[in-house]
């Protein structure tokens, strides 16, 4: 959940079976009160987390680098009256079991998209097609929970925890994620998903992760 407030205080995010389903932290210096969930998040709590970013602009998503959690970074602004400053707002989706993503651009525009020269604003903004170079999406019709997902439900009783079903409509992306919890807190400058480095990647666990999926689950 995320609350714009300028001042320090307490605050019950939402309740779950009569329990708080989050802890309060202090706000950040933007203004944007960053709460890290203790628990499954409430399907209200989650309907409002994702309300609070309605029609915002999505700079980012994906898998974080240990390739469990599924992030999406939104650039949050706020009316000009109100004084906040914008914000970058990482929603870590945790205990991602399913991400799928397809395109909502129109076969047409992606005919006339094809254009490299489009993937740069400077070089794609007078050509006709989808500037992909804006680097941004707008989060409109935005994102919804899925009441009584059977995935959702199949992965709970495969794991033994609560998941979630998400689905976040861009207009260029449609985004569909099972996962149990939410983190939203805001981002520093020169966060960066994923950095190279100059060493091999860690050796794989030696424990056998690889198993049949939960029955009805679509194997990709």
């Amino acid at each position: 959940m995320v609350w714009r407030t300028s001042d320090d205080r307490d605050v019950a995010v939402g309740e779950s079976g009569g329990r708080v389903v989050s802890e309060t932290v202090t706000a950040s210096a933007a203004g944007i009160l960053i709460v890290v969930y203790n628990c499954a998040v409430d399907a209200t709590v989650l309907r409002q987390a994702l309300d609070d970013v309605f029609d915002q602009a999505l700079v980012y998503h994906g898998f974080t680098d240990y390739m469990r959690d599924y992030e999406v970074i939104v650039y949050a602004t706020a009316d000009p009256r109100t004084g906040i400053p914008p914000a970058y707002l990482r929603y870590l989706f945790r205990y991602c079991v399913e991400a799928t993503c397809r395109t909502t651009v129109a076969p047409p525009t992606w005919r006339e998209s094809l254009d490299d020269r489009l993937v740069d604003h400077e070089t794609g903004v007078d050509l006709d097609g989808y500037v992909w170079g804006v680097k941004w999406h707008c989060l409109y019709p935005g994102a919804q929970v899925v009441d009584g997902s059977p995935g959702a439900q199949r992965w709970a009783g495969a794991v033994g925890i609560e998941f979630h079903e998400v689905r976040i409509e861009t207009n260029a992306h449609a985004l569909t994620l099972i996962f149990s919890d939410l983190q939203v807190s805001e981002l520093p400058p020169g966060y960066s998903p994923f950095v190279t480095e100059d060493v091999e990647p860690t050796a794989a666990p030696a424990v056998e992760a690889h198993g049949p999926l939960p029955s009805g689950t679509p194997n990709v």
